[in-house]
């Protein structure tokens, strides 16, 4: 496992993690995913039933191609915004990342802390979901990311690997004793 910088603006903000194997970062692998439309396809071909369910609790209606091209069409819109928001650094308390990226826990909603699991999501409309650890309020390193129809991310199996991601990168920085911003800063300088 290896924590890549993902942003400077002014200074390092937005990490993602690359897991060994892997060729690229995880937010990178996933905007991939995410426009790739034959993956999406299959996607919503194997979630069918959980793309109806997500249809009626939300009372729209999604035809396989309309998820196709909903999905597409927000991962554009989340990545604009995430990097706007990252870039902007922390000069504008009403544009952080913090703004972007939520407990994932509901029940810690109004509680913000160092490792904390966290999601960014652009609405509730959207089931795309970037999984991250907050180290300080303008510093997430993204652990990867999944298409959530239902309701828990216990539902289903590539919900339940994002879980096991998040906890092993937690325990990652934990070893690493990357777990606040002055330390981040070290680990940049190579210290």
């Amino acid at each position: 496992m290896e924590i890549v910088r993902i942003i400077d603006a002014p200074e390092p903000v937005l990490y993602a993690v690359q897991y060994t194997g892997e060729e690229i970062h995880e937010l990178y692998r996933n905007i991939d995913l995410w426009i790739d439309p034959e993956y999406l396809r299959e996607f919503f071909k194997t979630h069918e039933k959980d793309l109806k369910s997500y249809c009626e609790f939300h009372e729209v209606f999604y035809s396989i191609n309309d998820a196709v091209r909903k999905t597409i069409n927000d991962i554009e819109n989340l990545e604009q915004v995430l990097i706007e928001k990252a870039e902007n650094g922390i000069s504008d308390e009403e544009e952080i990342l913090e703004t972007l990226f939520k407990p994932l826990h509901n029940k810690e909603k109004d509680q913000r802390y160092a490792l904390q699991e966290s999601k960014a999501t652009l609405d509730e409309e959207t089931w795309l979901r970037l999984y991250a650890i907050r180290i300080d309020k303008h510093l997430y390193v993204i652990t990867g990311g999944a298409i959530k129809l239902t309701e828990t991310m216990n539902e289903r199996d590539h919900t339940k690997t994002e879980l096991k991601k998040m906890d092993q990168v937690v325990q990652y920085l934990r070893n690493e004793d990357l777990i606040n911003e002055e330390e981040f800063e070290k680990f940049e300088l190579g210290i």
